[in-house]
């Protein structure tokens, strides 16, 4: 495991970012946010379960963002890396992939990191 700082934003949300660059050159950054929510009609974890996104009503979950700056951080900052997203099956956006949406425990926390961590810096 790659060693990285956790910046604690507020109690419900961090800044992680991993030391080194990836072989793009890039400084990978992630911010993780535990959301919550009753699960009421036309909430979120509602809603994905309506859907059949997801097989139950998450009371919380992870909520993940990414970065990749280029030039180790006197570039350019995408959104790469992230495995809460995916591209829509028509090729046209990007989308929640439910297969990484975790409830809020620890142990989803670190496999969100290092799956972060195998994305960003596989040769």
């Amino acid at each position: 495991m790659r060693k990285y700082t956790v910046e604690k934003m507020s109690e419900t949300r961090e800044l992680i970012t991993f030391e080194g660059v990836n072989s793009k050159n890039e400084k990978i950054q992630m911010e993780l946010t535990r959301c919550e929510s009753e699960g009421k009609a036309g909430s979120l974890p509602y809603l994905w379960k309506k859907e059949r996104y997801m097989d139950r009503i998450l009371k919380n979950w992870w909520c993940l963002s990414t970065f990749a700056t280029e030039d180790a951080g006197n570039g350019t900052c995408w959104g790469r890396y992230n495995p809460q997203e995916k591209i829509s099956e028509d090729g046209k956006r990007r989308v929640i992939n439910f297969e990484w949406m975790f409830e809020a425990t620890e142990e989803n926390r670190k496999k969100l990191i290092e799956e972060v961590e195998r994305l960003a810096f596989a040769e």
